[in-house]
């Protein structure tokens, strides 16, 4: 089963440290938790502990901070140790902590059903079937196969948002990067 010992890597590779830009919507970020994200969830965010999550949480925030915010809102609430293969695992925790769990999990089943001509319901929820599915592309060119697919239905995702919205071009190198980026952080480049 994958761990998220193995995968936090990778997302902190990505993320990096902390900016403010000003065409991202989430606001500040820190290791990728954004001010937006972190005012959600209080009872995570308020770091300095002075009874509100604002910009100081985010500027302050340490790595282990991060880490046990993934955990929580991410590794641990979508079960992600469900999935044997911890590359498969890895990219879709990835994917879902820079475009919404949600999102991510559906592109992950329209990827499979074009992949694979399956007809999973593509409703962004890691069910039986999915969970299912995806353990079962786990060696050989299955796997290589979904995650193709995968990086493919990501980078789409993103070439929509900035046909959408041209302040996001700001992003397309690095979207691009991460959509096609598969592995551990020691690869990343």
């Amino acid at each position: 089963m994958a761990t998220f010992e193995k995968a936090i890597p990778v997302i902190l590779a990505h993320e990096g440290g902390y900016v403010n830009h000003p065409n991202d919507p989430g606001g500040a970020t820190n290791f990728g938790v954004s001010l937006r994200f972190l005012a959600d969830h209080p009872d995570l965010g308020d770091f300095d502990q002075d009874g509100d999550v604002d910009g100081e949480d985010i500027a302050n925030m340490t790595v282990e901070q991060a880490m046990t915010v993934y955990k929580t809102c991410w590794w641990d609430k979508f079960k992600y140790e469900r999935i044997i293969d911890q590359t498969i695992a890895t990219k879709i925790f990835d994917l879902s902590v820079n475009m919404g769990a949600s999102r991510a999990h559906k592109l992950l089943q329209a990827a499979m059903n074009k992949a694979f001509g399956l007809k999973l319901t593509v409703d962004g929820v890691l069910g039986p079937a999915s969970i299912s599915t995806i353990n079962a592309c786990t060696d050989g060119q299955e796997e290589q196969t979904l995650l193709t697919a995968y990086c493919d239905e990501a980078f789409g995702f993103y070439q929509r948002l900035i046909a959408n919205n041209a302040k996001f071009k700001a992003f397309e190198k690095g979207w691009k990067r991460r959509a096609y980026s598969v592995g551990t952080a020691n690869t990343l480049s």
